[in-house]
C-alpha cells in the first residue's frame, strides 16, 4: 500500500484527562488544513481500555475494582489487594496537574502508571471494536527504575514489537498502522518477559489510537479513553516516523484445548476444588462453557458464614447436575483463572458466570460470604427474582475454633487421599483470645447478612451445618424445592464418593474446653442480667453482635435464675471436658 509512504497528515491531541463521558460523533468534519498537515480538533469515539495481568501474549485478567485516593490518584486493582497491597500489580492514574507520589514512586501529572510485581506481567488492553485500519502510538517511560525489563506491544496474541528498558532515563516508543480483520485487542505490556524478574516494574504508559482510511492512511476518527493521551507533538513525531505498510492482524485464535490447559495451569486454589465445584475436569468445564447459551432461568444465592459446610454443600449440589455450580465465584483466585481463559470473550465477568457457569437445565447458583457481599454491591443490586439460602452453623464456638485453625495452618479442607490435618507445632499454645477474635468475626458476618435480609425484604431458606451433616440428601431436596427444582431425583447421587472429607476434631475439643473453662467471672463465662433476664455469655463476646433473646449454646445461655444459670453453664463445661481425647 504505497499511499502510506507519503502521508503528511498530522494530529493534535489535548494530552489532558477528562473524567466526563466522551461524546460519540463523526470526526471527519473536524480535520482542517493547518499548514504542515491536518490538526485534530474534534470529538472522539470512546475507546474501551482495561488494565490487568497478562499470562503469555494472549491471556488477560482485567482489574475489576476502581477507587479514588486522597492524593489525586485513581487506582485500578484486584480485590485481593485488600489482604496484601503488594500481592498483585495495579494501574494508577494521577489526576492532578502536579506530580504525585504513590507507594514509593512518583507519577507525573495527568499520566497513567502500570505496576507489575516481581514475576508478573501487567498491561493496558485496548479494544478495537471494528475491523479496519488503525494507527497506534505508544510511549513507555520507567518510573523508580530498579532493574531492566521488557516492554511489548501485541495484538490478538501476536507480538508486534518489544524493547528492553535498561535504565531510568531510557524510554521506548512504538507506532504503526494495524490492519485488523475483526474486532481485536492491542496489549501494551510491561515486564513482558517476567521469568527471573525479582523486582517490581513501574512504568508510565501513554497511548493514542486513530481509525484511518484503509487506502490512504488518513485519519477518520480518534479513539479516546480519557485516561492517557499522548500530546499532539509526540503523535506528529511518531506518525511521521512509521514505515510504509500496515501490519496485518488476523483474528485471535485460542482453542478449547488451550483454554482448558490455561484453566488448569492458572487455577491457584488446590486442584481438587475444580472437581468439587463442578464435578468435572478442566476440559469438561471448558466444553460446558462453549455449549452454554443465554441467560439462566433460575438464579439463586447461598449466603455463607465461614466454616459452615459450604464447600461440602457445593460438591453435593454439583453432583446432582441440576442445581447449578454454587461456588464463591468472587474469590480472587477464581476470578483470575476464569478471566485469563475467557476475558477475550466477555465484557463483564458477572455476565460470564451467570450465562456460562450454569447446569444444562438453566440453573445458576453462587455462594457469597460477608466480606465479598459488601465488595460486590452492583452484582446483587438486580436480584429481586432470585431465591436465597442462608448457610450457617448452630455451634458458634466450634465454628470459631475451626476458622482459627484453618487460618493458622492453611488447611481449610481435607480431600480424598490428602494428608490428615495433624497436630501443628505451636497450635496447642494458642491463646483464648484467638478463638474469641474469630467468634466475634463470625457474629459480625451473621449481622451483615441479617441487615441485608432486612433491608431487601429477603426470607431465605435457612440450612445449618449440623442439618447438612445429619441428612445431606434431605437438605438438598429442601434447597431444590425452595429454588424451583421440585421432585429432584437423588438416587444416583454418590454421597460416599465425595472428594471432600471432614477435618479432624481433636483440636476442636481442646480449644473448646480451654475457652469454656477460663477467663470469665464463672469459669469462662460472664454472668449478666439483661432486660430482667440472667445471661451467661463467653467472656470476650461482643454483645452488640449477638441477640440475647435466643439461647446460643455454648456461647450464650439463658437462665430463669442465677443458680439455674450457673448449673446450666457448669453442666455444659463438664460435658465438653468429657469429650477431650
Amino acid at each position: 500500500m504505497e499511499a502510506f509512504t507519503s502521508i503528511s497528515h498530522l494530529f493534535e491531541g489535548s494530552g489532558r484527562v477528562r473524567l466526563t463521558q466522551s461524546t460519540v460523533a463523526p470526526a471527519c468534519d473536524d480535520l482542517n488544513d493547518a499548514g504542515q498537515g491536518r490538526v485534530w480538533q474534534g470529538p472522539a469515539t470512546m475507546l474501551r481500555a482495561q488494565f490487568g495481568e497478562k499470562v503469555g501474549d494472549y491471556c488477560f485478567s482485567p482489574l475489576r475494582k476502581v477507587c479514588f485516593l486522597e492524593n489525586g490518584i485513581m487506582q485500578w486493582y484486584a480485590p485481593c489487594r485488600y489482604v496484601s497491597p503488594h500481592e498483585t500489580g495495579f494501574a494508577a492514574l494521577n489526576l492532578d496537574d502536579r506530580a504525585a507520589r504513590y507507594e514509593g514512586f512518583e507519577i507525573p501529572a495527568r499520566q497513567l502508571a502500570l505496576v507489575a510485581q516481581p514475576y508478573e506481567t501487567m498491561a493496558a488492553r485496548l479494544h478495537l471494536e471494528q475491523p479496519g485500519t488503525y494507527f497506534v502510538a505508544v510511549s513507555f517511560q520507567p518510573l523508580l527504575f530498579k532493574g531492566a525489563y521488557l516492554v511489548a506491544v501485541s495484538a490478538n496474541g501476536r507480538r508486534l514489537w518489544e524493547f528492553r528498558l535498561a535504565n531510568a532515563e531510557e524510554g521506548a516508543q512504538f507506532s504503526g498502522w494495524l490492519e485488523v480483520a475483526a474486532a481485536s485487542f492491542v496489549d501494551l505490556a510491561i515486564n513482558a518477559e517476567k521469568a527471573g524478574q525479582e523486582v517490581a516494574c513501574r512504568c508510565a504508559v501513554r497511548f493514542a489510537v486513530f481509525r484511518c482510511d484503509s487506502i490512504t492512511g488518513d485519519p477518520v476518527e480518534r479513539l479516546d479513553n480519557r485516561i492517557s493521551d499522548l500530546s499532539g507533538e509526540e503523535i506528529k513525531k511518531l506518525y511521521a516516523y512509521r514505515g510504509p505498510s500496515p501490519i496485518a492482524v488476523p483474528a485471535g485464535v485460542f482453542g478449547l484445548q488451550e483454554r482448558a490447559a490455561m484453566l488448569e495451569a492458572e487455577w491457584r486454589l488446590p486442584p481438587q476444588y475444580l472437581r468439587v465445584g463442578f464435578n468435572r475436569s478442566a476440559i469438561e468445564v471448558t466444553e460446558m462453557i462453549e455449549t452454554n447459551k443465554g441467560e439462566a432461568e433460575i438464579n439463586y444465592c447461598i449466603f455463607v458464614v465461614g466454616r459452615s459446610g459450604s464447600t461440602l454443600l457445593s460438591e453435593i449440589l454439583a453432583g446432582t447436575g441440576k442445581l447449578g455450580f454454587a461456588q464463591e465465584f468472587f474469590i480472587p483466585e477464581i476470578v483470575r483463572a476464569f478471566s485469563l481463559c475467557y476475558a477475550d470473550r466477555f465484557a463483564s465477568y458477572e455476565d460470564f458466570i451467570k450465562t456460562k457457569l450454569k447446569t444444562d437445565n438453566g440453573v445458576f447458583g453462587i455462594e457469597i460470604e460477608g466480606m465479598r457481599l459488601l465488595e460486590e454491591p452492583d452484582f446483587f443490586a438486580n436480584t429481586a427474582n432470585w431465591r436465597y439460602v442462608y448457610n450457617w452453623r448452630e455451634d458458634l464456638l466450634a465454628q470459631a475454633i475451626s476458622m482459627m485453625l484453618a487460618t493458622r495452618t492453611g488447611v481449610w479442607h481435607r480431600f480424598e487421599h490428602s494428608v490428615d490435618d495433624g497436630v501443628v507445632d505451636g497450635l496447642m499454645t494458642a491463646e483464648r483470645g484467638g478463638v474469641m477474635h474469630w467468634l466475634n468475626y463470625l457474629l459480625g458476618t451473621e449481622r451483615t447478612f441479617r441487615d441485608f435480609f432486612r433491608d431487601h425484604g429477603i426470607e431465605p431458606l435457612c440450612l445449618s451445618y449440623e442439618e447438612l451433616l445429619a441428612d445431606p440428601a434431605g437438605q438438598v431436596e429442601r434447597l431444590a424445592e425452595h429454588i424451583g427444582v421440585p421432585k429432584l431425583d437423588l438416587s444416583e447421587l454418590d454421597l460416599d464418593g465425595m472428594i471432600l472429607k471432614r477435618t479432624g476434631k481433636a483440636h476442636n475439643a481442646f480449644f473448646a474446653a480451654m475457652v469454656m473453662t477460663g477467663g470469665g467471672q464463672f469459669w469462662g463465662y460472664d454472668l449478666l442480667e439483661i432486660d430482667g433476664r440472667h445471661v451467661g455469655v463467653l467472656h470476650g463476646t461482643d454483645l452488640s453482635l449477638i441477640s440475647t433473646e435466643v439461647e446460643r449454646a455454648p456461647v450464650l445461655f439463658l437462665g430463669g435464675s442465677r443458680p439455674q444459670l450457673c448449673e446450666t453453664v457448669l453442666g455444659a463445661i463438664i460435658d465438653r471436658v468429657k469429650k477431650l481425647p
